[in-house]
This record gives structure tokens, sequence and C-alpha cells, in this order.
């Protein structure tokens, strides 16, 4: 599964996310695969196609309630905000809003650089929320 991660499919990245996501926190015997699937993660969170990004995004989420990983992934934080937010930027998922709680609280120490920009997304995505409400009332 973690070649996959990598793989030059799209559909193949989408299913490995979406299988890590379904089984997220499982006990791996070796640390290396820790790493790479957190490296495979943080890759396809960037990815050029939105589904994919979403996809890393809510998978990562899962796989940050193993210790390891919270360790490992430690030194990314900012990478993973900036993820999120942009993502938040351009859809409105609440399952999103739910990876930016998580996440808000499993790196709680680091995140007061981000307070700003993570109210500010929330408010905007609120916004936007209200607007096409009452747009498609009409």
């Amino acid at each position: 599964m973690v070649p996959l991660l990598s793989s030059e499919h799209d559909i193949l990245r989408y299913r490995a996310c979406s299988v890590i996501e379904a089984f997220g926190p499982l006990p791996y015997q070796n640390e290396e695969t820790y790493s790479s699937i957190c490296f495979g993660l943080c890759s396809n969170m960037q990815h050029a196609k939105l589904a994919i990004q979403v996809k890393a995004v809510l998978a990562l989420d899962y796989f940050l309630m193993n210790d390891t990983v919270k360790k490992m992934l430690s030194g990314d934080v900012r990478t993973i905000f900036n993820c999120i937010l942009e993502l938040l930027s351009k859809i409105e998922l609440d399952s999103l809003v739910e990876a930016l709680q998580s996440v808000s609280q499993t790196f709680s120490d680091q995140i007061e650089d981000y307070v700003e920009g993570i109210i500010t997304q929330l408010k905007d995505s609120y916004v936007n929320y209200k607007k096409n409400f009452y747009e498609n009332k009409q």
C-alpha cells in the first residue's frame, strides 16, 4: 500500500489514502513504514488534484492518532496547517474543519503562529456559506 502513495496513477494514490484513513492508527512493526506513510501523505496533501489533497488530509487526521506519527510530524506542523487552510479556502467541507480541529488539538502547543489564519479562514468560510445559502434561497 505504501508505494501506491506515490503512484503515477491518481486513482491509486486516492485509494491508498482511503485505506490509510480507514485503518489509520494500526500498529506497524517497522518505524520506517510510519515514516514512508507520513512522507506519502504530506506529499499528497500538495498534489495537483484537489480530491487527492483532501483525502490525504483526512487520512493524516486518522493517522495522527498514533504517538509515533505525532512525533514524526511535529516538525511539519506549518506545512500541515497551510495545506488545510488552503484547502478550506478552495472548498467547504465539514470533514476538513474537523481535521483542522483534530490537528490543532494534536499540536496545541505549536499552533500559536496559526491562530489568526485559522480564525480568518473559518470566518471567510462561514461568510461564503451564508452568502451561498441566501443566493440559493432566492
